[in-house]
């Protein structure tokens, strides 16, 4: 019930325009957080992903920038606490690390967004090289490798322009030429 309350806090605040609060609340959310044995999603994942994306609406890209870092902290710790499978092959971490891409993708967008196209190509090509390893996330690859292709075209680098576009280019067809909430595959684009 602490919770629930917490997070209706939460949303007052946000539409009060008073962040700092939300800030404040979102950490004593998290203080508060037990994590259970079995989370193979990441509560704490979960709630630094929150303030990301809080974050994000601002925009305050420092702000989503280290909620998203804290954010793959947390994806990474569950991730290596438990196996990707069970003995019966059903996937138990496939939902932290399709979460900790969608962590990696939102940290390269605050840096692109924050004009800053070294870092935020680098941010970039981590979050495409593990998005590559995961199933089902073309969706994903996509958006990152768009955002790498506008990060190497605000450095104004020909060879990386080159390299993105190349990845953009061999990934399969776009199945969601436009972002639709009545189709489960399209993820709906983060504000820029």
């Amino acid at each position: 019930m602490e919770d629930l309350a917490r997070q209706r806090l939460v949303e007052v605040l946000w539409k009060l325009n008073r962040y700092s609060d939300v800030d404040a609340v979102s950490d004593r959310m998290i203080a508060a957080v037990r994590q259970p044995s079995d989370d193979y999603n990441s509560i704490f994942g979960e709630e630094y992903s929150k303030i990301a994306l809080w974050r994000s609406r601002l925009p305050d890209w420092e702000g989503t920038e280290k909620a998203c870092t804290r954010a793959i902290e947390e994806y990474d710790k569950t991730i290596a606490m438990y196996p990707e499978s069970d003995s019966s092959g059903r996937q138990l971490t496939s939902n932290a690390r399709f979460a900790k891409a969608m962590a990696m993708y939102w940290l390269a967008l605050a840096y692109t967004d924050q004009r800053k196209p070294d870092i935020a190509l680098s941010a970039a090509d981590d979050a495409f090289q593990y998005t590559a390893h995961l199933h089902s996330a073309d969706q994903l690859a996509r958006q990152i490798a768009d955002l790498g292709l506008q990060a190497a075209k605000i450095s104004q680098q020909q060879q990386l322009i080159a390299i993105w576009q190349k990845r953009l280019n061999d990934l399969p067809a776009n199945p969601c030429p436009a972002p639709s909430i009545g189709n489960p595959n399209c993820l709906t684009p983060a504000a820029t």
